[in-house]
């Protein structure tokens, strides 16, 4: 029998992180998931051996009752680099409806190892421009929105829900590396967006994951957006009332602002 090898913190997370924390075969947000061994070798823990899989997928990877699996190593792979890819393009469109000033505040909330306080005039100008960028965001889901079909429904509001992520890991450039539980920003938020995700399927899912049928993955997703949006406005909230930045923003005014460019969500 081959020995397990725990995969290391920093591997994990590259993995869970590159999947957004999301079954690579069924796409579904916030199932329950696990890193799998490709190989099924437990101590070959490189990065290009391993995928996200949900319990559901991972069942299927299985050999039971004397049948051959449903899912084997090719299939698993071909799956995981598809889904990898996806993820990398949602991530990249919404950088490019980000300004290039907001683009350099996220950089410099990933980027730990040379992190300096964004100035006052830097961050306000951020924060001023966010209600305008989610009103882009918003205006560009509206024809997937309008379509009605659960799947692109589904997927157009899972890409203004990367964008608000985006735009929540630049407000965390403000403050120190490690503020948030002593990891990064990128991951802190991954994680709280995956916990919300779970905490929607198990509330409206009274009888176990799956339950719900399709018709609950476009309201789950629409309550997780929503759940995003709240967390900037608080973390603004704070930001502003708690800093020097009360001199340079009008809270009431931005909160306004961003409650209208978020208001035009459809079906």
């Amino acid at each position: 029998m081959t020995t397990r090898v725990p995969i290391s913190k920093e591997v994990a997370a590259e993995v869970l992180i590159a999947h957004d924390r999301t079954c690579c075969v069924c796409g579904e947000r916030g199932k329950r998931v696990q890193i799998h061994h490709i190989d099924e070798n437990p101590s070959n823990n490189d990065p290009q051996n391993l995928a996200v899989l949900c319990f559901d997928c991972h069942n299927e990877t299985q050999i039971e009752g004397g049948f051959g699996r449903s899912l084997d190593a090719t299939q698993v792979t071909r799956y995981r680099d598809e889904w990898v890819e996806r993820v990398a393009e949602i991530k990249k469109q919404a950088d490019e409806i980000l300004l290039q000033k907001q683009v350099g505040i996220i950089a410099a909330a990933t980027n730990t190892n040379e992190w300096r306080q964004p100035g006052l005039l830097e961050m306000s100008a951020y924060i001023e421009s966010i209600p305008e960028t989610m009103e882009r965001a918003y205006g560009l889901a509206q024809a997937e929105w309008k379509k009605g079909a659960t799947a692109s429904v589904t997927q157009a509001t899972y890409q203004v829900t990367a964008l608000a992520e985006r735009l929540w890991v630049g407000l965390a450039s403000w403050y120190r590396p490690n503020h948030f539980g002593e990891t990064e920003p990128a991951k802190y938020v991954s994680e709280y967006i995956s916990g919300r995700y779970n905490l929607r399927h198990a509330l409206m899912e009274p009888n176990g994951p799956g339950t719900g049928g399709s018709m609950i993955r476009p309201m789950i997703a629409y309550g997780v957006l929503l759940d995003v949006q709240a967390l900037i406005v608080l973390t603004v909230r704070m930001m502003v009332g708690f800093s020097e930045l009360a001199s340079k923003i009008n809270l009431d005014d931005w909160q306004d602002r961003f409650r209208k460019a978020t208001s035009s969500y459809s079906q």
